[in-house]
């Protein structure tokens, strides 16, 4: 009678079976967890996930007392068992160490009834029994095709996931996603009857449990967390108080803080992915501001571009932020423009940035083909008619030091406001929040284009230089306004002239602006189409075209005085000339500097946008060249000293302090 008793408490509990087949010398009592995982897997009805700490005992109640109670007890509503574990070689491994310990010699009262094992290969192990019964148990890897799994005509009956992923799966977005997907189109579609019985470690937000966690109630999951301990600070209880004791759990606790690793502590024991205190980017150090009460006035307004690739939801998303830095610091994160876009749709959001925040600077992540992005606004800039400094960014780095490195003493120092009532804000919390653990990319997109802000700030060429205030819609040039002309070339034949007139009372305008790649009689050709019967006072070209050629004895401005042009030289003494740009373009509060540049100087335009510090001497310059020439020689008084009046009867009067 005792026998027949012991016998039912195994046939009716795992943990009762464990005790008296599996059970080691050293074995303590087990926990309470352990006998909901043993009702759940014997008489549940539903799929259940569970993330359970380490050293738990997962992979002795789970696989091998529930797989060899299955062979034990073999019962027509489990007669197909198939496990999944990361891979399948540990799948198979796994099951290897339950079916040796079904055949062992000393392990008889195991296999009472069994008339033959039909396969054993270590994917597949199948039992018949006296009675005409089969136990089938199969093995597979995680990704496996298992969709369409049948025995026979029978479908599963319960599917056992433990521990699919690791933490080099967590490194890799692609695969977290492909693990996603995969769980929902074969896991979840086995079969209508197949129960799913889910346990591991929470690794990060997108890991599987953890996804299945967030949509249990949609999914159709039971789900629990089983940590190593519970309660507030000094009420703590342990899980399984025969085997870690409160003091001890505490113990290992403050060693892994105290080495800096309390968040590989928290995701081993306490199954979750980082703890408050171990996260990077605080959510209390960030600070608010009102942003329909605050001026911009004086502060630095960068815009960074972290480009995505497409409108898929599996595509990274695009990311548009615009901050403005303060003098004292402070950085203000004004925009979050984060969406999902194909190229022209990240375009678009470009320049709306552009024309709400007119920001000093917009900085492109250029990395490998994102480069494309780049070169398509700045021909977007030419046929818009909206220019602004464009920077490529090029930074390489991995994003969690990054974005740690960078943000961590911004927000230590409280220098980092976000605005109070704007529509991303909540999304960006979250960012924070999971930040580095989500999934090693998946959730920090708005975190990383704020990092890269600094890579996206640039000294600029002619820092000067305002479109509000340095460009002017064409005006008609009287005839009695001088007009001088300067020419910037290159070996190869690119060519650029400007021509620059002055007004009476001293005010310069860039008029006019070609750009050529031809010969010099062509040049020279489209020199006189524009400049019709209006006199050029000189032409100006960099000196060292009157230089000769070391072999030859040429020298190189002689081909273009053959062509017709008559040229003087010019000191290409670009350092000095830069700072002379950049006082011509400047202006005082309210009124508009003595260098004007019309509008349909596109190309002279778009340089000075985009000319960094440092590139006054770059071939790609030419157009910002060629008006250094000209501001740094003309217009002089002895322009003018021979000609007297003007065709129109009246006399130039240039004032010499507004005359360059």
């Amino acid at each position: 009678m005792g026998l027949m008793r012991e016998e039912a408490k195994c046939f009716s509990s795992l943990v009762a079976f464990r005790d008296r087949f599996l059970a080691s010398p050293t074995d303590v009592a087990s926990a309470r967890f352990h006998h909901r995982w043993s009702d759940l897997l014997l008489r549940g009805k539903r799929h259940y996930a569970c993330e359970g700490f380490r050293e738990s005992g997962k992979d002795q109640y789970v696989f091998q007392a529930y797989l060899l109670h299955a062979l034990t007890y073999p019962l027509p509503d489990r007669c197909y068992v198939v496990i999944v574990a990361s891979t399948q070689t540990l799948a198979s491994a796994k099951l290897k160490d339950v079916t040796r310990q079904f055949q062992a010699r000393d392990r008889e009262e195991l296999r009472l009834d069994v008339d033959k094992v039909v396969e054993d290969s270590g994917q597949a192990f199948q039992v018949r029994y006296t009675d005409g019964m089969q136990v089938r148990i199969e093995a597979y890897g995680k990704g496996a095709s298992i969709r369409g799994l049948v025995w026979g005509t029978r479908r599963p009956d319960i599917l056992i996931l433990n521990d699919l992923q690791d933490l080099e799966d967590m490194q890799s977005p692609t695969t977290l996603e492909k693990d996603w997907d995969w769980f929902l189109g074969d896991v979840m579609f086995l079969g209508n009857s197949t129960r799913i019985f889910l346990i591991g470690n929470n690794l990060g937000e997108s890991c599987v449990i953890e996804r299945v966690s967030a949509s249990a109630n949609e999914l159709g999951f039971i789900f629990e967390r089983v940590p190593i301990m519970t309660g507030s600070e000094g009420k703590e209880v342990s899980a399984w108080p025969e085997r870690f004791q409160v003091e001890d759990i505490l113990a290992e606790r403050d060693s892994y803080r105290a080495i800096g690793k309390g968040d590989i502590w928290d995701r081993e024991r306490m199954c979750v992915a980082m703890s408050p205190e171990s996260r990077p980017l605080k959510i209390e150090d960030l600070r608010y501001f009102d942003e329909f009460n605050t001026s911009l006035e004086g502060a630095s307004i960068i815009t960074m571009v972290d480009p995505g690739i497409g409108t898929k939801t599996s595509n990274d998303p695009t990311v548009v932020c615009t901050v403005a830095i303060r003098q004292d610091g402070v950085r203000d994160v004004l925009d979050m423009d984060r969406d999902r876009r194909d190229l022209n749709g990240t375009v678009d959001a470009i320049f709306r940035a552009v024309t709400r925040w007119s920001p000093q600077s917009v900085g492109v992540e250029t990395v490998a083909a994102q480069d494309y992005l780049a070169q398509t606004l700045e021909a977007e800039m030419r046929k818009r008619d909206v220019f602004f400094n464009l920077v490529r960014v090029k930074t390489r780095k991995e994003k969690v030091p990054k974005i740690t490195g960078r943000l961590s003493p911004l927000l230590r120092s409280r220098s980092l406001r976000v605005p109070q009532h704007a529509p991303w804000l909540q999304t960006f919390l979250h960012e924070m929040e999971v930040f580095p653990t989500a999934s090693a990319g998946e959730h920090d997109d708005m975190l990383d284009a704020l990092s890269m802000i600094d890579d996206a700030r640039t000294v600029r060429l002619i820092q000067s230089f305002d479109s509000s205030t340095c460009t002017t819609p064409e005006i008609p040039i009287p005839s009695h306004w001088p007009i001088w002309a300067s020419l910037a070339v290159d070996p190869e034949g690119e060519a650029v002239m400007l021509w620059l007139s002055c007004s009476p009372e001293g005010r310069l305008y860039v008029i006019d602006q070609l750009f050529a790649s031809v010969t010099p009689d062509v040049l020279y050709s489209k020199f006189k189409e524009r400049t019709g019967n209006r006199k050029v006072l000189q032409v100006v070209a960099p000196d060292v075209m009157w230089k000769e050629h070391p072999i030859s004895g040429r020298v190189w401005a002689q081909t273009y005085m053959s062509a017709g042009f008559h040229m003087m030289p010019s000191p290409s003494d670009w350092d000095h000339q830069v700072a002379n740009l950049n006082r011509l373009f400047s202006s005082s509060s309210g009124s508009r500097p003595k260098l004007q540049v019309f509008s349909r100087c596109k190309r002279l335009l778009w340089e000075l946008y985009n000319g960094a510090s440092g590139e006054a001497k770059n071939s790609d310059r030419k157009s910002i060249q060629a008006l250094m020439m000209l501001v740094g020689l003309g217009p002089k008084w002895r322009d003018m000293e021979s000609h007297g009046r003007t065709r129109s009867g009246r006399d130039l009067q240039y004032p010499e302090r507004d005359v360059p």
